[in-house]
Protein backbone atom coordinates (compact mmCIF):
# COMPACT_ATOMS: atom_id res chain seq x y z
CA UNK A 1 0.00 0.00 0.00
CA UNK A 2 1.40 3.38 -1.01
CA UNK A 3 -0.73 5.43 1.42
CA UNK A 4 -2.98 3.89 4.06
CA UNK A 5 -5.66 6.21 5.47
CA UNK A 6 -7.60 4.98 8.51
CA UNK A 7 -10.07 7.50 9.94
CA UNK A 8 -7.99 10.51 8.84
CA UNK A 9 -10.03 13.45 7.51
CA UNK A 10 -9.14 16.39 5.26
CA UNK A 11 -5.90 14.84 3.97
CA UNK A 12 -4.24 16.18 0.81
CA UNK A 13 -2.58 13.74 -1.62
CA UNK A 14 -1.27 15.79 -4.55
CA UNK A 15 1.12 15.31 -7.49
CA UNK A 16 2.47 11.86 -6.51
CA UNK A 17 3.51 8.88 -8.65
CA UNK A 18 2.48 5.42 -7.45
CA UNK A 19 4.11 2.30 -8.91
CA UNK A 20 2.26 -0.78 -7.66
CA UNK A 21 4.02 -4.08 -7.07
CA UNK A 22 2.63 -6.96 -5.01
CA UNK A 23 4.61 -9.10 -2.62
CA UNK A 24 4.05 -12.84 -3.19
CA UNK A 25 4.60 -13.32 0.55
CA UNK A 26 1.54 -11.22 1.48
CA UNK A 27 -1.91 -12.36 0.38
CA UNK A 28 -5.47 -11.20 1.02
CA UNK A 29 -8.22 -13.83 0.73
CA UNK A 30 -5.77 -15.96 -1.23
CA UNK A 31 -4.79 -13.26 -3.77
CA UNK A 32 -1.78 -10.99 -3.90
CA UNK A 33 -2.02 -7.38 -4.96
CA UNK A 34 -1.33 -3.76 -4.15
CA UNK A 35 -3.08 -0.44 -3.57
CA UNK A 36 -1.87 3.04 -4.45
CA UNK A 37 -4.15 4.56 -1.79
CA UNK A 38 -6.34 2.58 0.61
CA UNK A 39 -8.83 4.76 2.51
CA UNK A 40 -11.27 3.84 5.24
CA UNK A 41 -13.60 6.24 7.04
CA UNK A 42 -12.17 9.44 5.54
CA UNK A 43 -13.82 12.58 4.16
CA UNK A 44 -12.89 16.12 3.12
CA UNK A 45 -9.85 14.89 1.20
CA UNK A 46 -8.08 16.27 -1.86
CA UNK A 47 -6.74 13.47 -4.08
CA UNK A 48 -5.60 15.23 -7.22
CA UNK A 49 -3.20 14.93 -10.14
CA UNK A 50 -1.57 11.70 -8.98
CA UNK A 51 -0.55 8.88 -11.32
CA UNK A 52 -1.11 5.19 -10.54
CA UNK A 53 0.33 2.33 -12.58
CA UNK A 54 1.46 -1.26 -12.23
CA UNK A 55 5.23 -1.37 -11.78
CA UNK A 56 7.47 -2.95 -14.39
CA UNK A 57 8.06 -6.60 -13.53
CA UNK A 58 5.27 -6.78 -10.96
CA UNK A 59 3.82 -10.30 -10.53
CA UNK A 60 0.25 -11.23 -11.42
CA UNK A 61 -2.19 -9.92 -8.86
CA UNK A 62 -5.03 -7.53 -8.15
CA UNK A 63 -3.76 -3.96 -8.58
CA UNK A 64 -5.97 -1.08 -7.44
CA UNK A 65 -5.27 2.63 -7.81
CA UNK A 66 -7.57 4.01 -5.08
CA UNK A 67 -9.86 2.06 -2.81
CA UNK A 68 -12.32 4.18 -0.79
CA UNK A 69 -14.68 2.88 1.89
CA UNK A 70 -17.28 4.58 4.10
CA UNK A 71 -16.81 8.28 3.33
CA UNK A 72 -20.45 8.89 4.32
CA UNK A 73 -20.18 12.44 2.96
CA UNK A 74 -19.71 14.60 -0.16
CA UNK A 75 -16.23 14.10 -1.66
CA UNK A 76 -14.31 14.11 -4.95
CA UNK A 77 -11.46 12.20 -6.57
CA UNK A 78 -10.17 14.67 -9.16
CA UNK A 79 -7.90 14.58 -12.21
CA UNK A 80 -5.76 11.51 -11.50
CA UNK A 81 -4.28 9.07 -14.04
CA UNK A 82 -4.68 5.28 -13.80
CA UNK A 83 -2.71 3.02 -16.14
CA UNK A 84 -2.59 -0.77 -16.56
CA UNK A 85 -4.44 -1.64 -13.34
CA UNK A 86 -7.00 -4.23 -12.32
CA UNK A 87 -9.17 -1.45 -10.90
CA UNK A 88 -8.55 2.27 -11.33
CA UNK A 89 -10.98 3.34 -8.60
CA UNK A 90 -12.81 0.94 -6.28
CA UNK A 91 -15.54 2.11 -3.88
CA UNK A 92 -17.16 0.01 -1.17
CA UNK A 93 -19.60 0.75 1.63
CA UNK A 94 -21.71 3.84 2.21
CA UNK A 95 -20.14 6.72 0.32
CA UNK A 96 -22.90 9.28 0.55
CA UNK A 97 -24.32 11.68 3.12
CA UNK A 98 -26.95 10.14 5.41
CA UNK A 99 -29.88 9.08 3.19
CA UNK A 100 -29.04 11.49 0.36
CA UNK A 101 -27.58 9.42 -2.47
CA UNK A 102 -27.20 12.62 -4.51
CA UNK A 103 -24.66 13.93 -1.98
CA UNK A 104 -21.66 11.64 -1.96
CA UNK A 105 -18.43 10.45 -3.54
CA UNK A 106 -17.91 11.64 -7.13
CA UNK A 107 -15.20 11.09 -9.73
CA UNK A 108 -14.27 13.99 -12.02
CA UNK A 109 -11.66 14.42 -14.79
CA UNK A 110 -9.76 11.17 -14.18
CA UNK A 111 -7.80 9.61 -17.07
CA UNK A 112 -7.81 5.81 -17.50
CA UNK A 113 -5.67 3.76 -19.87
CA UNK A 114 -5.30 -0.02 -20.11
CA UNK A 115 -7.23 -0.90 -16.95
CA UNK A 116 -9.34 -4.03 -16.52
CA UNK A 117 -12.06 -1.89 -14.87
CA UNK A 118 -11.85 1.89 -14.56
CA UNK A 119 -14.50 2.53 -11.89
CA UNK A 120 -16.01 -0.17 -9.67
CA UNK A 121 -18.70 0.19 -7.01
CA UNK A 122 -18.98 -2.93 -4.87
CA UNK A 123 -22.35 -4.10 -3.61
CA UNK A 124 -22.14 -5.44 -0.06
CA UNK A 125 -25.11 -7.63 0.72
CA UNK A 126 -27.59 -6.17 3.24
CA UNK A 127 -25.71 -2.84 3.40
CA UNK A 128 -26.92 0.60 2.33
CA UNK A 129 -23.94 1.26 0.07
CA UNK A 130 -22.91 3.04 -3.13
CA UNK A 131 -21.53 6.34 -4.42
CA UNK A 132 -23.15 9.58 -5.50
CA UNK A 133 -25.92 9.38 -8.07
CA UNK A 134 -25.35 11.23 -10.38
CA UNK A 135 -21.75 11.45 -11.49
CA UNK A 136 -21.64 14.88 -13.10
CA UNK A 137 -24.83 16.74 -14.09
CA UNK A 138 -26.51 18.68 -16.88
CA UNK A 139 -24.56 21.70 -15.60
CA UNK A 140 -21.14 20.03 -15.80
CA UNK A 141 -20.26 16.58 -17.21
CA UNK A 142 -17.99 14.31 -15.18
CA UNK A 143 -15.10 14.65 -17.64
CA UNK A 144 -13.48 11.23 -17.03
CA UNK A 145 -11.83 9.37 -19.91
CA UNK A 146 -11.87 5.59 -20.11
CA UNK A 147 -9.59 2.70 -21.05
CA UNK A 148 -10.05 1.43 -24.60
CA UNK A 149 -11.17 -2.23 -24.58
CA UNK A 150 -11.60 -2.42 -20.80
CA UNK A 151 -13.88 -5.13 -19.41
CA UNK A 152 -15.74 -2.38 -17.58
CA UNK A 153 -15.57 1.38 -17.75
CA UNK A 154 -18.09 1.79 -14.92
CA UNK A 155 -19.19 -1.33 -13.05
CA UNK A 156 -21.89 -0.64 -10.48
CA UNK A 157 -22.57 -3.94 -8.72
CA UNK A 158 -25.65 -2.64 -6.90
CA UNK A 159 -28.69 -4.74 -7.72
CA UNK A 160 -31.08 -1.83 -8.26
CA UNK A 161 -29.32 1.42 -7.25
CA UNK A 162 -28.51 2.75 -10.72
CA UNK A 163 -26.05 5.61 -11.26
CA UNK A 164 -26.62 8.38 -13.81
CA UNK A 165 -23.40 9.31 -15.62
CA UNK A 166 -23.26 12.70 -17.40
CA UNK A 167 -20.74 13.01 -20.23
CA UNK A 168 -19.94 15.54 -22.95
CA UNK A 169 -21.73 15.01 -26.28
CA UNK A 170 -20.68 17.48 -28.95
CA UNK A 171 -24.03 17.42 -30.74
CA UNK A 172 -27.65 16.35 -30.10
CA UNK A 173 -28.16 12.61 -30.34
CA UNK A 174 -24.45 11.81 -30.10
CA UNK A 175 -24.04 8.97 -27.59
CA UNK A 176 -20.92 7.44 -29.13
CA UNK A 177 -18.51 10.09 -27.91
CA UNK A 178 -15.01 8.92 -26.98
CA UNK A 179 -15.74 10.11 -23.47
CA UNK A 180 -18.02 7.20 -22.79
CA UNK A 181 -17.93 3.85 -24.61
CA UNK A 182 -20.25 0.94 -23.92
CA UNK A 183 -18.69 -1.10 -21.12
CA UNK A 184 -20.98 -0.27 -18.21
CA UNK A 185 -23.15 -2.06 -15.65
CA UNK A 186 -26.21 -0.49 -13.98
CA UNK A 187 -25.26 2.98 -15.18
CA UNK A 188 -27.47 5.22 -17.32
CA UNK A 189 -25.70 7.32 -19.96
CA UNK A 190 -26.78 10.97 -19.89
CA UNK A 191 -25.34 13.13 -22.71
CA UNK A 192 -24.64 16.80 -22.02
CA UNK A 193 -24.68 18.82 -25.23
CA UNK A 194 -22.54 21.92 -25.61
CA UNK A 195 -20.91 21.84 -22.15
CA UNK A 196 -17.45 20.31 -21.77
CA UNK A 197 -15.54 19.93 -18.52
CA UNK A 198 -12.13 21.53 -19.22
CA UNK A 199 -10.70 19.94 -16.04
CA UNK A 200 -8.51 22.82 -14.82
CA UNK A 201 -5.93 22.27 -12.09
CA UNK A 202 -7.45 22.84 -8.68
CA UNK A 203 -4.32 23.17 -6.55
CA UNK A 204 -2.04 24.04 -9.47
CA UNK A 205 -0.01 21.75 -11.71
CA UNK A 206 3.33 22.81 -10.19
CA UNK A 207 2.46 21.71 -6.67
CA UNK A 208 0.10 24.43 -5.50
CA UNK A 209 0.22 28.17 -5.35
CA UNK A 210 0.78 28.57 -9.10
CA UNK A 211 -1.38 30.59 -11.46
CA UNK A 212 -3.09 27.32 -12.44
CA UNK A 213 -4.81 26.73 -9.11
CA UNK A 214 -5.23 27.57 -5.45
CA UNK A 215 -2.63 27.25 -2.70
CA UNK A 216 -3.16 24.60 -0.04
CA UNK A 217 -3.08 27.37 2.57
CA UNK A 218 -5.26 29.95 0.86
CA UNK A 219 -4.10 33.49 0.29
CA UNK A 220 -6.58 36.22 1.38
CA UNK A 221 -7.73 36.59 -2.24
CA UNK A 222 -8.14 32.82 -2.66
CA UNK A 223 -10.02 32.61 0.63
CA UNK A 224 -12.39 35.34 -0.55
CA UNK A 225 -12.96 33.49 -3.84
CA UNK A 226 -13.67 30.23 -1.99
CA UNK A 227 -16.14 31.93 0.37
CA UNK A 228 -17.94 33.58 -2.58
CA UNK A 229 -18.04 30.23 -4.43
CA UNK A 230 -19.55 28.60 -1.35
CA UNK A 231 -22.14 31.35 -0.84
CA UNK A 232 -23.26 31.46 -4.50
CA UNK A 233 -23.71 27.70 -4.76
CA UNK A 234 -25.36 27.47 -1.35
CA UNK A 235 -27.92 30.02 -2.55
CA UNK A 236 -28.51 28.09 -5.78
CA UNK A 237 -28.79 24.82 -3.85
CA UNK A 238 -31.33 26.27 -1.40
CA UNK A 239 -33.45 27.77 -4.18
CA UNK A 240 -33.69 24.43 -6.01
CA UNK A 241 -34.30 22.58 -2.73
CA UNK A 242 -37.23 24.85 -1.88
CA UNK A 243 -38.81 23.99 -5.23
CA UNK A 244 -38.06 20.29 -4.71
CA UNK A 245 -39.54 20.27 -1.18
CA UNK A 246 -42.70 22.08 -2.31
CA UNK A 247 -43.28 19.45 -5.01
CA UNK A 248 -42.30 16.42 -2.91
CA UNK A 249 -45.50 14.64 -1.86
CA UNK A 250 -47.44 17.81 -2.68
CA UNK A 251 -45.43 19.71 -0.07
CA UNK A 252 -46.68 17.64 2.88
CA UNK A 253 -45.46 14.05 3.32
CA UNK A 254 -47.35 13.39 6.57
CA UNK A 255 -50.67 14.54 5.11
CA UNK A 256 -50.20 12.38 2.01
CA UNK A 257 -49.41 9.31 4.13
CA UNK A 258 -52.49 10.03 6.27
CA UNK A 259 -54.65 10.23 3.13
CA UNK A 260 -53.36 6.79 2.11
CA UNK A 261 -53.71 5.14 5.51
CA UNK A 262 -57.26 6.44 6.11
CA UNK A 263 -58.61 5.65 2.64
CA UNK A 264 -61.51 3.21 2.20
CA UNK A 265 -62.12 0.91 -0.78
CA UNK A 266 -64.65 3.31 -2.32
CA UNK A 267 -61.93 6.03 -2.24
CA UNK A 268 -59.78 4.13 -4.73
CA UNK A 269 -60.25 6.39 -7.77
CA UNK A 270 -59.88 9.57 -5.73
CA UNK A 271 -56.69 8.28 -4.05
CA UNK A 272 -55.30 7.14 -7.40
CA UNK A 273 -55.91 10.60 -8.92
CA UNK A 274 -54.27 12.33 -5.93
CA UNK A 275 -51.13 10.19 -6.05
CA UNK A 276 -50.75 10.39 -9.83
CA UNK A 277 -51.24 14.15 -9.58
CA UNK A 278 -48.29 14.35 -7.15
CA UNK A 279 -46.11 12.09 -9.30
CA UNK A 280 -43.21 11.92 -10.13
CA UNK A 281 -42.48 13.67 -6.82
CA UNK A 282 -43.69 10.97 -4.41
CA UNK A 283 -41.20 9.99 -1.70
CA UNK A 284 -40.01 6.53 -0.74
CA UNK A 285 -42.11 6.58 2.45
CA UNK A 286 -45.28 7.51 0.56
CA UNK A 287 -44.69 4.82 -2.09
CA UNK A 288 -44.18 2.19 0.62
CA UNK A 289 -47.43 3.23 2.34
CA UNK A 290 -49.24 3.17 -1.00
CA UNK A 291 -47.87 -0.30 -1.85
CA UNK A 292 -49.21 -1.61 1.48
CA UNK A 293 -52.75 -0.30 0.86
CA UNK A 294 -53.83 -3.44 -1.00
CA UNK A 295 -57.34 -3.31 0.51
CA UNK A 296 -57.95 -0.08 -1.45
CA UNK A 297 -55.56 -0.16 -4.41
CA UNK A 298 -55.35 -3.20 -6.71
CA UNK A 299 -51.97 -4.35 -8.00
CA UNK A 300 -52.43 -2.70 -11.39
CA UNK A 301 -53.05 0.72 -9.79
CA UNK A 302 -50.10 0.27 -7.42
CA UNK A 303 -47.99 -0.61 -10.47
CA UNK A 304 -49.27 2.47 -12.35
CA UNK A 305 -48.33 4.84 -9.51
CA UNK A 306 -44.92 3.23 -8.99
CA UNK A 307 -44.16 3.47 -12.71
CA UNK A 308 -44.93 7.20 -12.57
CA UNK A 309 -42.13 7.65 -10.01
CA UNK A 310 -39.02 6.12 -11.63
CA UNK A 311 -36.52 8.06 -9.50
CA UNK A 312 -37.44 6.14 -6.35
CA UNK A 313 -37.42 2.84 -8.24
CA UNK A 314 -33.66 3.24 -8.70
CA UNK A 315 -33.29 2.51 -4.98
CA UNK A 316 -32.75 -1.11 -4.05
CA UNK A 317 -34.70 -0.54 -0.83
CA UNK A 318 -38.00 0.07 -2.64
CA UNK A 319 -37.75 -2.90 -5.03
CA UNK A 320 -36.82 -5.18 -2.13
CA UNK A 321 -39.77 -3.85 -0.14
CA UNK A 322 -42.16 -4.61 -3.01
CA UNK A 323 -40.80 -8.15 -3.22
CA UNK A 324 -40.86 -8.88 0.53
CA UNK A 325 -44.02 -7.12 1.80
CA UNK A 326 -46.99 -9.10 3.09
CA UNK A 327 -48.77 -9.03 -0.28
CA UNK A 328 -45.84 -8.82 -2.70
CA UNK A 329 -46.26 -7.33 -6.13
CA UNK A 330 -46.30 -9.98 -8.91
CA UNK A 331 -42.87 -10.84 -10.27
CA UNK A 332 -43.61 -9.72 -13.83
CA UNK A 333 -44.63 -6.27 -12.56
CA UNK A 334 -41.41 -5.95 -10.57
CA UNK A 335 -39.39 -6.94 -13.63
CA UNK A 336 -41.05 -4.16 -15.64
CA UNK A 337 -40.53 -1.63 -12.84
CA UNK A 338 -36.81 -2.44 -12.81
CA UNK A 339 -36.72 -1.39 -16.46
CA UNK A 340 -38.75 1.75 -15.74
CA UNK A 341 -36.12 2.72 -13.15
CA UNK A 342 -33.83 3.95 -15.94
CA UNK A 343 -36.18 6.83 -16.77
CA UNK A 344 -35.75 10.54 -16.07
CA UNK A 345 -38.32 13.10 -14.90
CA UNK A 346 -38.54 16.71 -13.76
CA UNK A 347 -37.74 15.40 -10.28
CA UNK A 348 -34.55 13.88 -11.73
CA UNK A 349 -33.49 17.29 -13.03
CA UNK A 350 -34.04 18.95 -9.64
CA UNK A 351 -32.03 16.25 -7.84
CA UNK A 352 -29.18 16.52 -10.37
CA UNK A 353 -29.01 20.29 -10.00
CA UNK A 354 -28.94 20.00 -6.20
CA UNK A 355 -26.15 17.42 -6.50
CA UNK A 356 -24.08 19.79 -8.67
CA UNK A 357 -24.49 22.83 -6.41
CA UNK A 358 -23.80 20.69 -3.35
CA UNK A 359 -20.56 19.35 -4.85
CA UNK A 360 -19.28 22.83 -5.73
CA UNK A 361 -20.18 24.45 -2.39
CA UNK A 362 -18.80 21.52 -0.39
CA UNK A 363 -15.57 21.50 -2.40
CA UNK A 364 -15.10 25.21 -1.64
CA UNK A 365 -15.77 24.60 2.06
CA UNK A 366 -13.29 21.72 2.10
CA UNK A 367 -10.67 24.04 0.57
CA UNK A 368 -11.18 26.42 3.47
CA UNK A 369 -11.08 23.63 6.08
CA UNK A 370 -7.84 22.23 4.65
CA UNK A 371 -6.39 25.74 4.61
CA UNK A 372 -7.23 26.21 8.30
CA UNK A 373 -5.75 22.83 9.26
CA UNK A 374 -2.54 23.37 7.26
CA UNK A 375 -1.93 26.89 8.56
CA UNK A 376 0.80 27.44 11.14
CA UNK A 377 -1.83 28.11 13.83
CA UNK A 378 -5.19 26.29 13.74
CA UNK A 379 -8.19 28.43 14.69
CA UNK A 380 -10.60 25.84 16.12
CA UNK A 381 -13.55 28.24 16.30
CA UNK A 382 -13.19 29.04 12.60
CA UNK A 383 -12.69 25.34 11.86
CA UNK A 384 -15.91 24.44 13.67
CA UNK A 385 -17.79 27.16 11.81
CA UNK A 386 -16.81 25.76 8.40
CA UNK A 387 -17.41 22.16 9.44
CA UNK A 388 -20.87 23.29 10.48
CA UNK A 389 -21.29 24.89 7.04
CA UNK A 390 -20.45 21.54 5.44
CA UNK A 391 -22.88 19.75 7.73
CA UNK A 392 -23.57 16.06 8.19
CA UNK A 393 -22.61 13.36 10.66
CA UNK A 394 -18.92 13.22 9.74
CA UNK A 395 -18.58 17.01 10.05
CA UNK A 396 -20.11 16.86 13.53
CA UNK A 397 -17.72 14.06 14.49
CA UNK A 398 -14.83 16.34 13.47
CA UNK A 399 -16.29 19.16 15.58
CA UNK A 400 -16.39 16.74 18.53
CA UNK A 401 -12.72 15.86 17.89
CA UNK A 402 -11.81 19.57 17.91
CA UNK A 403 -13.45 19.95 21.32
CA UNK A 404 -11.49 16.95 22.59
CA UNK A 405 -8.23 18.50 21.37
CA UNK A 406 -8.98 21.48 23.62
CA UNK A 407 -9.96 19.32 26.62
CA UNK A 408 -13.56 20.54 26.30
CA UNK A 409 -15.27 17.25 27.18
CA UNK A 410 -18.67 18.75 28.09
CA UNK A 411 -19.28 20.30 24.64
CA UNK A 412 -17.91 17.19 22.94
CA UNK A 413 -20.33 14.86 24.75
CA UNK A 414 -23.24 17.32 24.45
CA UNK A 415 -22.96 17.44 20.66
CA UNK A 416 -22.50 13.66 20.49
CA UNK A 417 -25.66 13.11 22.54
CA UNK A 418 -27.63 15.42 20.20
CA UNK A 419 -26.71 13.57 17.00
CA UNK A 420 -29.43 10.83 17.09
CA UNK A 421 -32.14 13.51 17.20
CA UNK A 422 -30.37 15.77 14.68
CA UNK A 423 -30.15 13.01 12.07
CA UNK A 424 -33.16 10.89 13.02
CA UNK A 425 -31.10 7.72 13.42
CA UNK A 426 -32.53 4.37 12.42
CA UNK A 427 -32.02 1.31 14.65
CA UNK A 428 -28.82 0.37 12.79
CA UNK A 429 -27.53 3.95 12.97
CA UNK A 430 -28.33 4.03 16.69
CA UNK A 431 -26.25 0.89 17.21
CA UNK A 432 -23.34 2.58 15.40
CA UNK A 433 -23.83 5.68 17.53
CA UNK A 434 -23.56 3.61 20.70
CA UNK A 435 -20.20 2.28 19.47
CA UNK A 436 -19.15 5.85 18.72
CA UNK A 437 -20.08 6.90 22.27
CA UNK A 438 -18.06 3.97 23.65
CA UNK A 439 -14.99 5.19 21.72
CA UNK A 440 -15.61 8.81 22.75
CA UNK A 441 -15.84 7.87 26.44
CA UNK A 442 -12.69 5.78 26.05
CA UNK A 443 -10.79 8.78 24.64
CA UNK A 444 -11.98 10.98 27.49
CA UNK A 445 -10.95 8.28 30.00
CA UNK A 446 -7.46 8.22 28.47
CA UNK A 447 -7.06 11.99 28.75
CA UNK A 448 -8.36 12.10 32.32
CA UNK A 449 -6.08 9.27 33.36
CA UNK A 450 -3.09 10.65 31.44
CA UNK A 451 -2.81 7.34 29.59
CA UNK A 452 -2.00 6.54 25.95
CA UNK A 453 -3.44 3.94 23.60
CA UNK A 454 -0.60 1.62 24.66
CA UNK A 455 -1.97 1.48 28.23
CA UNK A 456 -5.28 -0.36 27.76
CA UNK A 457 -6.05 -3.31 30.02
CA UNK A 458 -7.23 -6.67 28.69
CA UNK A 459 -10.92 -5.80 29.09
CA UNK A 460 -10.51 -2.58 27.13
CA UNK A 461 -8.63 -4.40 24.37
CA UNK A 462 -11.42 -7.02 24.18
CA UNK A 463 -14.00 -4.25 23.85
CA UNK A 464 -11.94 -2.69 21.05
CA UNK A 465 -11.80 -6.03 19.24
CA UNK A 466 -15.58 -6.38 19.48
CA UNK A 467 -16.16 -2.86 18.10
CA UNK A 468 -13.59 -3.38 15.32
CA UNK A 469 -15.30 -6.57 14.20
CA UNK A 470 -18.89 -5.30 14.57
CA UNK A 471 -18.94 -1.62 13.61
CA UNK A 472 -18.73 -0.47 9.98
CA UNK A 473 -18.72 3.21 10.97
CA UNK A 474 -16.33 5.67 12.61
CA UNK A 475 -16.03 3.64 15.81
CA UNK A 476 -14.95 0.52 13.92
CA UNK A 477 -12.35 2.51 11.98
CA UNK A 478 -10.95 3.99 15.20
CA UNK A 479 -10.85 0.62 16.95
CA UNK A 480 -9.06 -1.06 14.04
CA UNK A 481 -6.52 1.77 13.89
CA UNK A 482 -5.65 1.43 17.58
CA UNK A 483 -5.45 -2.37 17.48
CA UNK A 484 -3.24 -2.36 14.37
CA UNK A 485 -0.91 0.35 15.60
CA UNK A 486 -0.56 -0.54 19.26
CA UNK A 487 -1.44 -4.22 19.64
CA UNK A 488 -0.28 -5.99 16.48
CA UNK A 489 -3.69 -6.83 15.05
CA UNK A 490 -4.13 -7.02 11.27
CA UNK A 491 -7.34 -6.29 9.37
CA UNK A 492 -7.36 -7.22 5.69
CA UNK A 493 -9.41 -4.86 3.51
CA UNK A 494 -9.41 -7.10 0.45
CA UNK A 495 -10.90 -6.42 -2.94
CA UNK A 496 -13.99 -8.63 -2.99
CA UNK A 497 -13.18 -10.58 -6.16
CA UNK A 498 -15.45 -13.47 -5.08
CA UNK A 499 -18.61 -11.45 -4.33
CA UNK A 500 -21.98 -12.31 -5.86
CA UNK A 501 -21.79 -9.14 -7.92
CA UNK A 502 -18.54 -10.32 -9.46
CA UNK A 503 -19.87 -13.77 -10.24
CA UNK A 504 -23.06 -12.42 -11.79
CA UNK A 505 -21.25 -10.00 -14.07
CA UNK A 506 -19.57 -10.76 -17.37
CA UNK A 507 -16.12 -10.44 -15.79
CA UNK A 508 -13.76 -13.41 -16.15
CA UNK A 509 -13.55 -15.85 -13.26
CA UNK A 510 -10.70 -15.32 -10.73
CA UNK A 511 -8.37 -17.85 -12.41
CA UNK A 512 -8.82 -16.20 -15.81
CA UNK A 513 -8.46 -12.79 -14.19
CA UNK A 514 -5.04 -13.78 -12.85
CA UNK A 515 -4.06 -14.89 -16.34
CA UNK A 516 -5.26 -11.57 -17.73
CA UNK A 517 -3.11 -9.65 -15.26
CA UNK A 518 -0.03 -11.65 -16.28
CA UNK A 519 0.04 -9.94 -19.69
CA UNK A 520 2.55 -7.09 -19.98
CA UNK A 521 3.11 -4.66 -22.84
CA UNK A 522 4.99 -1.33 -22.99
CA UNK A 523 5.76 0.94 -25.91
CA UNK A 524 8.67 3.30 -26.43
CA UNK A 525 9.33 5.97 -27.44
CA UNK A 526 5.99 7.54 -26.68
CA UNK A 527 5.37 9.94 -28.40
CA UNK A 528 6.88 8.20 -31.43
CA UNK A 529 8.04 9.65 -34.76
CA UNK A 530 9.55 7.12 -37.20
CA UNK A 531 9.08 3.90 -35.22
CA UNK A 532 7.77 2.46 -31.94
CA UNK A 533 8.91 -0.68 -30.10
CA UNK A 534 6.36 -2.84 -28.27
CA UNK A 535 8.04 -4.77 -25.42
CA UNK A 536 5.85 -7.65 -24.31
CA UNK A 537 5.67 -10.45 -21.74
CA UNK A 538 3.15 -13.27 -22.11
CA UNK A 539 1.71 -15.51 -19.35
CA UNK A 540 3.57 -18.73 -18.60
CA UNK A 541 0.99 -20.83 -20.46
CA UNK A 542 1.08 -18.78 -23.69
CA UNK A 543 3.67 -18.15 -26.41
CA UNK A 544 1.72 -16.39 -29.19
CA UNK A 545 -0.37 -13.25 -29.46
CA UNK A 546 -1.49 -10.38 -31.67
CA UNK A 547 -1.06 -6.62 -31.25
CA UNK A 548 -3.88 -4.64 -32.88
CA UNK A 549 -3.53 -0.88 -33.37
CA UNK A 550 -6.56 1.36 -33.91
CA UNK A 551 -6.82 5.08 -34.60
CA UNK A 552 -8.93 7.47 -32.49
CA UNK A 553 -12.01 6.67 -34.63
CA UNK A 554 -11.66 2.96 -33.85
CA UNK A 555 -10.43 1.94 -37.31
CA UNK A 556 -7.86 -0.88 -37.39
CA UNK A 557 -4.61 0.43 -38.91
CA UNK A 558 -2.09 -2.34 -38.09
CA UNK A 559 -1.89 -5.95 -36.87
CA UNK A 560 1.39 -7.33 -35.50
CA UNK A 561 1.85 -11.05 -34.73
CA UNK A 562 4.17 -11.91 -31.83
CA UNK A 563 5.67 -15.11 -30.44
CA UNK A 564 7.81 -16.15 -27.49
CA UNK A 565 7.46 -15.54 -23.75
CA UNK A 566 9.14 -12.14 -24.00
CA UNK A 567 10.21 -9.99 -26.90
CA UNK A 568 9.94 -6.82 -28.91
CA UNK A 569 7.94 -5.94 -32.01
CA UNK A 570 8.62 -2.81 -34.10
CA UNK A 571 5.86 -0.69 -35.64
CA UNK A 572 6.73 1.59 -38.53
CA UNK A 573 5.00 4.84 -37.53
CA UNK A 574 6.47 6.84 -40.43
CA UNK A 575 3.66 5.64 -42.69
CA UNK A 576 0.73 6.74 -40.46
CA UNK A 577 -0.73 10.16 -39.78
CA UNK A 578 0.14 12.04 -36.56
CA UNK A 579 -2.41 11.52 -33.80
CA UNK A 580 -3.54 9.29 -30.94
CA UNK A 581 -3.59 5.50 -31.44
CA UNK A 582 -4.75 2.70 -29.16
CA UNK A 583 -3.02 -0.67 -29.06
CA UNK A 584 -4.24 -3.98 -27.64
CA UNK A 585 -2.24 -7.14 -27.02
CA UNK A 586 -4.60 -10.13 -27.43
CA UNK A 587 -3.56 -13.49 -25.97
CA UNK A 588 -6.03 -16.43 -25.98
CA UNK A 589 -9.05 -14.19 -25.56
CA UNK A 590 -7.45 -11.90 -22.94
CA UNK A 591 -6.02 -8.47 -23.63
CA UNK A 592 -4.00 -5.55 -22.32
CA UNK A 593 -4.38 -2.08 -23.86
CA UNK A 594 -2.64 1.25 -23.96
CA UNK A 595 -2.28 4.51 -25.86
CA UNK A 596 0.51 5.84 -28.08
CA UNK A 597 0.90 9.28 -29.64
CA UNK A 598 2.51 9.63 -33.07
CA UNK A 599 4.02 13.06 -33.78
CA UNK A 600 5.91 14.22 -36.86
Amino acid sequence: IGIYVNGVTNESVLFNQFYLKASPAISCNGSIGAFGIDMLGSTGFAIEENTFQKASGAPSGVYTGIRIAETQATDQVYKNTFTGLSYGNYAVGKNWNSTHTDQGLAYYCNLNTGNHADFTVEDVQDQDDGIQDPQGSELMPAGNTFSPYATYHFNNWNYNDWIGYYYFAPSPGNINTVYYPEYINRVTREPVVGIQNTCPSHYGGSGGGSSEGRSLVLTPEERQDAELEFADNLSDYNNVKILYDNLRDGGNTEATITDIETAWPNDMWELRAELLGKSPHLSLDVLKAMADKTDVLPDNVIFEILAANPDELKKEELIKYLEDKENPLPGYMIDILKQVAGGSTYKTVLIRHMAHYNQVKTSAAHDIVRSILNDSVVDNNELRNWLDNIGGKHADEQIIASYLSEGNYSDATALANMMPALYDYSDDEMAEHNYFMDMLNLQISLQYGQRTIFDFDSTEVSNLVYIAETSSGTAGVQAKGILEYAYGYQYCNCINADSSGYKSSSMPNPDSFEQLLGIEIRVEPNPAKEWAAFNFTLPDSESEGVIQINNAEGKLVETLSISGKQGQEIWNTSIVKPGVYFYTLNVSGFNKSGKIIVSK
